[in-house]
């Protein structure tokens, strides 16, 4: 029953125009612990950064009831235009935070139709967006740290739906950066560095671009 209930509900998010979807269980990422605590003990924390490590790890503070996890992956503009190289292309779209939210929005209210409880996040969540949508075999984790899809490589907004219906998790793809190094030598900054648990993005370019927007809006 739940296998054609996975079925129908990927034929319908793919109808909305979403390509790339996936799905995992909803648990607790224990394995992730160690990453963050090395992170925050070393100050490598940014100030957009949940700072509770179990409110990072865990998804059943945000759904008590949560048994799977849909993941989404969104492409967005990558053609070359004009404008500042200083500035990612998303930024020359729409919010995407609505984006992302009207797709997540039709999911859930199609997950309602059939009876199953769920809750929408773009962005505005805790969670290890990136390795969540890893888990649900729609990409890898390259090493600037970035999403990267087969498809669009890491031109993609990602959403989470957790929902209280039990589904069979994809595979994890098996794919990484191999022997590419080009994002480690192109970083201005010199951020990232070949292990990534080294990154501090405090140093990074883009982060610093947004943290003195954010803090003017402030």
């Amino acid at each position: 029953m739940n296998d054609k209930i996975k079925k129908d509900l990927k034929k319908y998010i793919n109808s909305i125009g979403i390509e790339l979807v996936g799905i995992t269980d909803c648990r607790v990422f224990n394995e992730l612990k160690e990453y963050y605590t090395y992170r925050k003990n070393n100050g490598f924390y940014v100030e957009f950064e949940e700072e509770d490590i179990e409110k990072k790890i865990n998804p059943f503070s945000l759904m008590e009831n949560g048994k799977s996890i849909i993941s989404i992956a969104v492409p967005y503009c990558y053609k070359e235009s004009e404008g500042s190289k200083y500035f990612s292309k998303y930024t020359q779209g729409k919010d995407y935070h609505e984006v992302v939210k009207s797709y997540l929005q039709l999911i859930c209210d199609y997950l309602k139709s059939m009876g199953i409880d769920s809750k929408g996040f773009v962005d505005n969540n805790p969670l290890p967006e990136r390795y969540i949508a890893y888990l649900s075999g729609l990409g890898f984790v390259g090493k600037n740290n970035t999403f990267i899809t087969e498809k669009y490589g890491s031109y993609v907004f990602l959403g989470e739906v957790i929902i209280n219906l039990k589904l069979e998790p994809d595979t994890p793809i098996s794919k990484d950066c191999g022997r590419c190094e080009l994002c480690l030598k192109a970083c201005p900054t010199k951020t990232l560095e070949k292990n990534k648990i080294d990154n501090n993005f405090n140093k990074c370019l883009s982060y610093i671009t947004q943290k003195n927007i954010y803090q003017r809006m402030n």
